[in-house]
C-alpha cells in the first residue's frame, strides 16, 4: 500500500460521500487524545512515588471502570449522542484536573477513575453508533478508516514520549491536551446526524456463557497480579524514560496493524485455538520483564501481547455464539468494527 494510494483513498470525494465526516474526525481526535496519555499513566504514578494499593488500582482502572460504565449504560435507556456528550465531558474535565493536581496517591487515583468512567460511557455511545453504521457500506468504510487512523495515534504517542523525555512534570502538558481534545469530541459528537436510542434491558446469561465468563474471570484475576509490576520494572529495574515507554507502545501498535488480517483469518478458522493461543502468548510479556537483559529485548518479546487486540475483534461474536444469538450480520459487524 503506497502513501499516495492511501491519501487518495482517504480524501477522495467518493470516500467522503460514504463516510460521516463528523464521525471520521471524531475517531481520529479521540484516538489521538487517548494515546497522548494512556500509555504513560501507570509509569507516571510510579515515577511520582505512587505504589502499593493505589498503583494496583490505577493499573487495572482502564479495564474495570470502562467496562463498568458500559455495563451500567446498557441497563439504562440511553441515546448514543447523549453518551458521547456526557462521557467525553466527564473524561475531558478529569484529564485537565489530572494535569493540574499533585501526583499523589488518593487524589491522582480517584481523578483517573473518573476519567475512565467517562471514557467507558463515551465508548458505549460510540459502539451504539457503530452498531447502526456497520451494517452498511458507509460503516465498513468508516471502520477501515479507523484502522488507518491508528497510525496517527501511534505518532501522537511517540511525539508525547519525545517531548516529555525523562521529566515527569512535562507529562502534565499531554494530560491537558488529552482533556482539551476530549472536550472537543464531546461537542463534535453532537454534530453527527446519526443517533441511536438504546432501550433499558435486563442481563441474560446462558449456562455456557456463564461458564465462559467464570473461566475468563479466574484468568484475569491471576493475570492482573502482574499489571502493577510492569511500571515498577520500567522505573526501578530498566530505568526507562517516557520516550522508552512510547517506543515500546508504538512497536506493539505497528505489529497489531500488520498482524490484523492474518490473525483475523486464523480466528475465523479456529476460534477456540486462537483464544487459547492469545492467552498463552500473554505469558511472554511478564517473562520478558523478568528475564530480558535490557529494554530492547523487552520490546521485542512484548510484541506477542499485541496478538490479543486482534483476538478481541471476535470476542463479542464468541459470546453471542455461546448465548445462541449470533448471526451472519453479527459476524460481519464484529470483523470490521473491532
Amino acid at each position: 500500500m503506497t502513501v499516495g494510494w492511501l491519501a487518495n483513498y482517504l480524501f477522495s470525494p467518493s470516500s467522503l460521500t460514504r463516510m460521516a465526516k463528523e464521525l471520521r474526525t471524531y475517531t481520529i481526535l479521540k484516538g489521538i487524545a487517548n494515546n497522548l496519555s494512556q500509555p504513560f499513566i501507570s509509569f507516571t504514578a510510579v515515577s511520582s512515588g505512587i505504589l502499593g494499593e493505589y498503583l494496583g488500582l490505577i493499573s487495572s482502572a482502564s479495564t474495570f471502570f470502562t467496562a463498568l460504565a458500559q455495563f451500567i449504560s446498557a441497563l439504562l435507556r440511553t441515546r448514543a449522542k447523549s453518551l458521547l456528550l456526557w462521557g467525553n465531558f466527564v473524561s475531558g474535565v478529569s484529564w485537565i484536573v489530572l494535569a493540574l493536581i499533585p501526583f499523589q496517591g488518593p487524589l491522582y487515583t480517584l481523578t483517573y477513575f473518573t476519567a475512565e468512567l467517562g471514557l467507558g460511557i463515551s465508548l458505549m455511545g460510540w459502539n451504539l453508533i457503530m452498531e447502526r453504521l456497520s451494517a452498511t457500506a458507509r460503516g465498513v468504510t468508516l471502520a477501515q478508516y479507523t484502522v488507518y487512523s491508528t497510525l496517527g495515534q501511534l505518532v501522537s504517542t511517540l511525539l508525547a514520549g519525545i517531548f516529555v523525555g525523562s521529566s515527569t512534570s512535562l507529562i502534565r502538558i499531554p494530560f491537558a491536551l488529552t482533556g482539551a481534545i476530549t472536550l472537543s469530541c464531546a461537542f463534535l459528537g453532537q454534530r453527527t446526524d446519526v443517533d441511536v436510542e438504546d432501550p433499558a434491558r435486563r442481563p441474560r446469561v446462558s449456562r455456557k456463557l456463564l461458564r465462559f465468563f467464570l473461566i475468563s474471570f479466574l484468568f484475569t484475576v491471576v493475570w492482573s497480579f502482574a499489571w502493577p509490576l510492569f511500571p515498577m520494572a520500567q522505573v526501578y529495574i530498566f530505568h526507562m524514560t517516557y520516550f522508552n515507554v512510547a517506543v515500546i507502545s508504538v512497536i506493539g501498535g505497528i505489529s497489531t496493524l500488520f498482524l490484523r488480517n492474518r490473525v483475523g483469518r486464523l480466528v475465523d478458522r479456529n476460534r477456540r485455538f486462537s483464544m487459547f493461543l492469545g492467552r498463552i502468548l500473554l505469558a511472554t510479556f511478564p517473562l520478558a520483564y523478568a528475564l530480558a537483559p535490557n529494554i530492547f529485548v523487552t520490546a521485542v518479546m512484548g510484541l506477542s501481547l499485541k496478538y490479543r487486540p486482534v483476538i478481541k475483534a471476535k470476542y463479542n461474536n464468541c459470546c453471542h455464539s455461546f448465548n445462541g444469538t449470533s448471526s451472519p450480520t453479527t459476524s460481519r459487524r464484529s470483523a470490521v468494527t473491532t
